[in-house]
């Protein structure tokens, strides 16, 4: 099964909410920690959602 990601930049691009305000709802437990899906990427380790 695959399952199409977006990645952390892209959704914040998207929805106009703030890095601050997306961890604000991680620590919250608001957004699971299993949305927060981290791949190795050629620039690093990137952050995605599904």
């Amino acid at each position: 099964m695959s399952t199409d990601l977006i990645s952390k930049k892209d959704l914040l691009e998207l929805t106009g909410i703030s890095y601050g305000q997306l961890y604000r709802w991680k620590r919250k437990n608001l957004i699971p920690e299993d949305w927060f899906v981290r791949k190795s990427t050629f620039t690093g380790q990137e952050t995605f959602f599904p």
